[in-house]
């Protein structure tokens, strides 16, 4: 992700230290490369050189719902874990392929409720995930066969509208 090292933008040298800080142990041994991309076409060009399981996390999409007093989000996140196949690869290779990338999204899927329910997860705790759904992800665009699980997580406005709009508020 970091490709360049180094960079002046803001926030670039935070984000390097805080990826460098993280431990060393994967929480899915079995997952080899983490793919980040806001197109199809990045993603297709990461994916050309990988071997092996991928993991890719689309922040989706937020809505608010909002009356005079406070201001709710939703934030609708994707989490992919698939594995690419040959062109070749028969049906009981995809379902070998299934399987194993299903074990690997329910484990950290279940990483994922233990570290809301301590209120370690970044967007949301464990009683604001309020829907999910796990489904199958098969795009022969990028030869790659394995599941995605969409997260619905509900909280007090988490991008801060309702505080930003007070601060336009000015009296003469």
């Amino acid at each position: 992700m970091a490709t360049m090292g180094t960079s002046q933008m803001t926030g670039y040298q935070d984000l390097i230290t805080w990826i460098n800080n993280l431990p060393d142990q994967c929480l899915i041994p079995d997952l080899n490369n983490y793919v980040y991309g806001q197109s199809l076409d990045d993603l297709k060009s990461r994916l050309t050189n990988l071997f092996g399981s991928w993991l890719f996390v689309d922040y989706g999409e937020f809505s608010t719902t909002s009356n005079s007093n406070s201001m709710r989000t939703t934030e609708k996140i994707a989490i992919t874990i698939a594995r690419k196949i040959t062109d070749t690869s028969d049906q009981l290779e995809k379902l070998i392929v299934a399987e194993s990338t299903l074990d690997m999204l329910r484990h950290l899927y279940a990483h994922m409720i233990s570290d809301a329910e301590k209120d370690n997860l970044f967007f949301s705790s464990r009683e604001n995930i309020i829907n999910s759904d796990i489904v199958p992800f098969v795009a022969s665009e990028l030869n790659s066969v394995g599941w995605t699980l969409m997260i619905d997580g509900d909280a007090s406005d988490t991008l801060k509208i309702k505080e930003l709009s007070r601060s336009f508020d000015t009296t003469m």
